[in-house]
């Protein structure tokens, strides 16, 4: 187990992601379940939609919709997508499928995460919305946010052309926009998906390690930052509250969830 991820609830069970598998509580955190698939490894980002438990397979570069009993409903596999392959010129002939159930540190992660695919959103038009948070071609880095069709069309909104760290969470904003954990850069941004040049900087994070964001009942916004939770914001950028979670610097947030109640 290499600590807690990906988090998801729903009106009676929550949802927490470890490396592997994702462990089911109830309200009271008693344990009630483990969901897991030997393919379904480096879990990021996890969701909970339409009975449907949608979950991010970083390794692999899958998204897996799991069914409320744990069987697999639906595979996406980005490698089998010819138009991602081709927007980010990523050699086929260098790509393996593995095993993730076993030592983390055991899978060649250059023949396997390609995308270092982590986070996604379900637009308002029925576009997925999927984070890249580190394309690896050739020793270049970069992230992307693309589009995702029901026919597989794939469509570019955002790129960044200098990844060193991967990039993360993705929210989708009642206006129909995008805020993204733009990790390598230590800001959080505002995609305006059906606009050329719509990305703007909302929130700088001065270097911290920015990851996790969410959407509060209030209408503002919370993001981790390395040890802290900022709440912020999201159409000014003004932050109004930091909340320290630990006092180790080397500590990082994962994943922000609003709980119910």
């Amino acid at each position: 187990m290499r600590g807690a991820r990906g988090i998801a609830m729903t009106a009676s069970e929550v949802f927490v992601a470890n490396y592997d598998s994702i462990l089911r509580y109830d309200l009271e955190w008693r344990l009630i379940g483990n969901i897991s698939h030997p393919h379904c490894a480096d879990i990021h980002d996890i969701a909970f939609r339409d009975e449907t438990l949608w979950v991010a397979s970083t390794l692999n570069d899958l998204i897996f919709q799991f069914d409320c009993n744990g069987d697999v409903k639906e595979i996406i596999d980005l490698w089998k997508n010819r138009g991602i392959a081709a927007i980010f010129g990523v050699p086929k002939n260098i790509r393996e499928r593995v095993n993730g159930t076993g030592d983390p540190r055991a899978p060649d992660r250059a023949l396997t995460d390609r995308f270092h695919l982590n986070s996604f959103e379900f637009a308002s038009d029925g576009d997925l919305i999927l984070s890249l948070g580190q394309v690896r071609v050739n020793g270049h880095f970069e992230s992307a946010l693309v589009a995702l069709g029901a026919n597989g069309d794939v469509r570019v909104v955002h790129r960044n052309s200098n990844a060193p760290v991967p990039s993360h969470n993705i929210v989708l904003l009642p206006d129909g926009t995008l805020l993204h954990a733009e990790t390598a850069n230590a800001r959080v941004i505002r995609v305006d998906t059906n606009c050329e040049n719509g990305v703007s900087t909302v929130l700088e994070t001065n270097g911290g390690y920015t990851r996790g964001l969410c959407m509060l009942k209030s209408g503002q916004a919370a993001v981790g930052v390395q040890n802290e939770v900022w709440v912020f914001d999201p159409s000014s950028g003004h932050v109004a509250q930091r909340i320290r979670i630990s006092d180790d610097a080397r500590e990082s947030v994962h994943s922000i969830v609003v709980m119910n109640g």
